[in-house]
C-alpha cells in the first residue's frame, strides 16, 4: 500500500488470487462469479489504462474541440 492507501503494484495478480478464491467461498463484489471475461478485461484496462491515460493528459487541451463535436454529433441524433 502506498501513503494514499491506494493498493500500488500490479492489481491483476490480486483479482486473480480472489478470483480462485471466490470458486471456494463467495465473496465481496466477485459473489455472483466474476467469470474469466472479466479478469481479461480488468487485465487489459490495467496495462493499457496508464499509457492511454499519459497520452490523453498531455493532449487534454487539443482533445477538447474533438470531444464537443463528438459531443454535439451524438445529440443530433
Amino acid at each position: 500500500m502506498s501513503r494514499r492507501f491506494d493498493l500500488a503494484g500490479f492489481d491483476c495478480l490480486r483479482v486473480t488470487r480472489l478470483l480462485m478464491l471466490n470458486r471456494i467461498i463467495p465473496i465481496g463484489n466477485f459473489g455472483g462469479g466474476g467469470g474469466v471475461r472479466c479478469l481479461v478485461v480488468l487485465a487489459v484496462l490495467h496495462l493499457l489504462g496508464r499509457p492511454l491515460f499519459t497520452i490523453l493528459i498531455r493532449y487534454e487541451q487539443r482533445l477538447h474541440s474533438l470531444y464537443m463535436f463528438l459531443k454535439n454529433q451524438k445529440n443530433r441524433r
